[in-house]
């Protein structure tokens, strides 16, 4: 075993919860969006500051810092958005993220220990 320290999930605080410093994105909406959609240069379920226009959707993304221009006829049509606007809200948010790390964290040492056993199966296979 090398002796790299590991990430905390205290230490894995994001930028999510503080708008972009600039004056434009003070007024940004927080929502969680699924871009599924190859012209845009991030994909998956992600966290993203938007600025909600008539004709426009700017949105950016607090991790790496990358911002996309969408028209609001897509914005629209895009069906696996949610807003992120109350602290209950973010609550929820920061359980299901801390969830998904324990279970992560637990199945790494599984991993390094060597009593990490997949899952079985949850269906059957066709039969042919």
């Amino acid at each position: 075993m090398d002796s790299t320290p590991l990430i905390s999930m205290e230490q894995y605080n994001m930028s999510v919860y503080e708008p972009p410093k600039a004056k434009r994105w003070q007024s940004a909406e927080r929502w969680q969006l699924g871009l599924w959609d190859r012209k845009y240069s991030l994909s998956g379920l992600r966290m993203f500051w938007c600025l909600i226009g008539t004709k426009w959707v700017y949105l950016s993304a607090p991790v790496c810092q990358t911002k996309i221009k969408m028209s609001r006829k897509e914005w629209d049509s895009n069906k696996s958005k949610e807003r992120y606007h109350t602290e209950e809200d973010i609550r929820i948010y920061r359980e299901k993220r801390k969830q998904i790390w324990d279970i992560a964290e637990k199945q790494r040492k599984e991993i390094e220990a060597g009593t990490y056993t997949k899952p079985k199966r949850k269906y059957n296979k066709k039969k042919q």
